[in-house]
């Protein structure tokens, strides 16, 4: 298992996920910080309004409101808002082990494996790294905003950064493994990145709390990673909401670990 990990890991830094993934993750922080920034702006907004746009006293407040967020706040709510953290892992998962079916990697050393778990595991460290990677960078992107950001402040204590870091690496890890599943069951990078981001834009997740609700059953929606993602992650460190997404990062990615293994052991037997 362990040389099957080194594997990977050399193929995520030649295919250039193991930091163009974590560029994209800050870039996308900056981005929508100077999109923010430039939005708000009330000279860019009286300058909108001297062109003829129509401008409210809401636009002139989102400024107030926005100096008002911490870097903390901002953070959480750029990646978990809209569950963004979410699709980035996924696109980059989905990419990266979907190439083992489109580039015949598995037809070359699977049949040396008596058993497929070690291959299943290997992958699953390797998404591990990947999915760190991407979120270290993202907070030393909003880290980096500090000095020139129109937050208030760092916002939160070392236990709230440490609590959001562990909830996004779990909840991440964890989806990384079900777009893992995706590739094995899909084979097919087209349809694997459509499925992803269908999955990443909660259209399963939304369709299955309608039927339930219509059914007046549990709301067992609410358990999936989209759902926790979007309602559970908190900036602030609350121990029951933390333990919950800890609970459902390791059960789902156990679940999704464990699917690998057996479709890898009935579509690729020795």
């Amino acid at each position: 298992m362990l040389e099957l990990f080194r594997m990977d890991m050399r193929r995520l830094w030649a295919a250039k996920y193991l930091w163009v993934m974590p560029l994209c993750a800050a870039g996308l922080l900056w981005g929508l910080y100077a999109l923010l920034d430039l939005t708000s702006d009330p000279e860019m907004l009286r300058a909108m309004a001297g062109q003829g746009a129509e401008i409210t006293a809401e636009d002139y407040a989102a400024r107030q409101a926005l100096a008002d967020m911490t870097l903390l706040g901002y953070l959480h709510q750029a990646m978990f808002g809209g569950n963004m953290w979410l699709l980035g892992v996924g696109l980059g998962a989905g990419a990266f082990c979907v190439e083992d079916h489109t580039h015949g990697a598995l037809k070359n050393f699977l049949p040396l494996l008596s058993r497929r778990w070690p291959y299943a595991a290997a992958r699953a460290f390797a998404l591990l790294a990947l999915t760190a990677a991407m979120l270290t960078a993202a907070f030393a992107a909003v880290l980096m905003l500090a000095p020139v950001s129109m937050f208030d402040g760092l916002g939160g204590a070392p236990l709230d950064w440490l609590a959001l870091y562990v909830s996004a690496l779990l909840l991440g890890w964890a989806y990384a493994l079900g777009c893992a599943l995706l590739a094995d069951l899909v084979r097919g990078e087209g349809w694997t990145m459509v499925l992803v981001l269908v999955f990443s834009l909660g259209v399963p997740v939304t369709l299955l709390s309608a039927a339930l609700e219509w059914l007046h059953l549990p709301p067992l929606a609410d358990y999936t990673l989209f759902a926790t993602a979007y309602t559970c992650v908190e900036p602030l460190f609350e121990p029951a909401a933390a333990l919950r997404v800890a609970l459902t990062g390791l059960c789902w990615g156990a679940v999704y670990m464990a699917g690998s293994i057996a479709v890898l052991e009935r579509r690729d037997a020795a």
